[in-house]
């Protein structure tokens, strides 16, 4: 069994912790994918210093990759003035070394965080803009909470053409974004060849989200089993959803 999340706000031994805390006897951490792990893993080898949307635990996997990260869950060297903040922005020194915006969950996004991101990609030629997800959100005791997509989406804004604006949340993402976790089927990729598997006729992808589970088991060319425990409560609300109905699974549980 392997487990497979868009959540980059942990790494596989915090997963394997928090599994034996539900109930899990013994969860492998090699068959642990965390969206922080996967990007790392498969972020371009010309890419050495990134600057970082984020938190601890995706700076860590990019850090042990050898790659320097910039911002993140750490201090800026120079940080926006309450006043002058145009002045901040139009001297604001850019790393020319910087390869790569890499957007994950960060609670502490801000308006700071929103234009060194946007800086990077206007001005560094070549930047690559890459996330762990594009996830809009969670439900929690019925309220929705905010994940990676809100601010994701607020950085393209900040660089995509005013046509683009219009378009829905996946199609801008997918137009600007390298898009790393779920749909993206790269880790049944990593799984295959890090497990020696070669009969993807015989994997399961079990979850709970049309749009981000059973789209990546339909990409990835898996079966897959969409359960109503979590984004749709029955099939009658996954058939009547248009945004849910399109990603057809290969049975319901």
């Amino acid at each position: 069994m392997f487990f497979v999340s868009n959540n980059a706000r942990k790494k596989s031994h915090e997963y394997a912790e928090k599994m034996r805390g539900m109930g899990y006897a013994s969860p492998k951490e090699d068959h642990i994918y965390g969206s922080a792990k996967i990007l790392a893993q498969c972020i371009p080898k010309d890419v050495r210093k990134v600057f970082l949307v984020g938190m601890k635990s995706l700076r860590e996997e990019l850090e042990e990759k050898g790659i320097t990260v910039l911002g993140g869950d750490q201090d800026y060297a120079e940080k926006m003035p309450k006043a002058g903040m145009t002045e901040w922005f139009e001297n604001f020194e850019v790393d020319k070394e910087v390869g790569a915006v890499v957007v994950g969950m960060d609670t502490s996004f801000n308006y700071e965080k929103l234009c060194i991101a946007s800086l990077y990609l206007q001005t560094n030629p070549g930047c690559k803009f890459i996330a762990t997800n594009a996830d809009k959100g969670a439900k929690v005791q019925g309220r929705k909470w905010p994940s990676t997509g809100p601010s994701l989406r607020s950085i393209v804004a900040s660089i995509a053409n005013k046509k683009d604006l219009t378009l829905p949340h996946t199609e801008i993402i997918e137009k600007y974004v390298q898009v790393i976790g779920k749909p993206n089927p790269i880790a049944v990729e990593l799984i295959c060849e890090e497990h020696n598997i070669t009969d993807k006729s015989k994997i399961l992808m079990v979850g709970d989200n049309p749009i981000t589970d059973i789209l990546f088991a339909n990409r990835a060319g898996i079966d897959s089993a969409l359960v109503f425990t979590g984004v749709v409560p029955d099939k009658s609300d996954y058939e009547a959803n248009n945004e849910y109905n399109v990603h057809r699974p290969t049975h319901f549980v």
